[in-house]
């Protein structure tokens, strides 16, 4: 399983079987290891790939769970893509749905979020951004350009009522 980014729940649900797997795999490795006599050390530097996998999984796991929460934060700007996946999750919507209420073809949107919005309009991106009902701040700092999002209120929310 390749764990980039998670874009659906079926690939959430998936990620998370073989991540479970993964995990009994390690313990059982460990528990053969130990067995044979392993000192910790040499355990840990056999171990080390496949636990250094199960950490990268559970991290993107997480990064799709606070997308589903509306826990989005700061990003380099090379990594907006991530950001408009985890809006869209936020949103409950398909990559489709998203498509469609900004104007753009599916594959479109698609393309640019496994490969990164660099190429498209700033107007078009930010148009995207407020389509799925945030706000988008692009920030300098020292690294090259740092962009984060915030939700949008609601318009009972926006005047008090």
């Amino acid at each position: 399983m390749d764990f980039e980014l998670i874009r659906t729940e079926a690939e959430h649900k998936a990620a998370k079987g073989v991540l479970e797997g993964l995990g009994a795999r390690v313990k059982a490795q460990e528990g053969f290891l130990q067995d044979k006599g392993m000192d910790e050390e040499a355990m840990a530097e056999v171990l080390e790939p496949m636990r250094s996998l199960v950490d990268k999984g559970q991290a993107v796991v997480d990064e799709y769970e606070r997308a589903c929460r509306g826990e989005l934060g700061a990003v380099p700007l090379s990594d907006l893509g991530r950001l408009v996946v985890g809006m869209r999750i936020a949103n409950n919507m398909s990559l489709k749905e998203a498509a469609d209420a900004a104007g753009m073809d599916a594959a479109y949107l698609g393309g640019h979020e496994r490969g990164g919005f660099e190429s498209m309009a700033l107007g078009k991106v930010a148009k995207l951004v407020e389509d799925l009902g945030y706000t988008v701040f692009v920030a300098r700092v020292r690294e090259g350009f740092e962009v984060a999002v915030t939700q949008r209120p609601e318009d009972g929310e926006r005047d008090g009522g």
